[in-house]
């Protein structure tokens, strides 16, 4: 009687591990996203884990995204100042070179008036 008692105890052992290892397999295995509706009555998506790795993927993605565009926006900012200088020093050497032609054009004026 003690030895059917002891293997009906191992084997209901034996046979709950599996059963435990069996929901854990299950359990981790998720499909995709699923409707569930909320205490208000609107409807959310759980995403399964491969969704959440597909996000977590584009997340990194994104970050790496932003240092990039945070070094360009900073790279075009120089160059826009950049360029603003050489627009007025454009813009002043052109005003200078009208002056000196006006200038010129005056003194041609007196000397053909003499």
């Amino acid at each position: 009687m003690k030895k059917m008692l002891a293997k009906a105890v191992a084997l209901s052992l034996v046979l709950g591990g599996v059963g435990f290892v069996a929901n854990d397999a299950l359990a981790a295995e998720i499909g995709s996203a699923v409707d569930v509706e909320t205490i208000y009555g609107d409807w959310d998506k759980v995403l399964s884990y491969k969704d959440g790795q597909a996000i977590n993927a584009e997340v990194g993605t994104n970050e790496a995204n932003i240092g990039t565009n945070k070094a360009n926006i900073a790279k075009n900012a120089e160059n826009i100042s950049a360029n603003k200088k050489a627009i007025d020093k454009e813009v002043k050497d052109r005003q200078d070179a009208i002056t000196q032609e006006r200038n010129a054009r005056t003194v041609a004026e007196l000397n053909l008036g003499e």
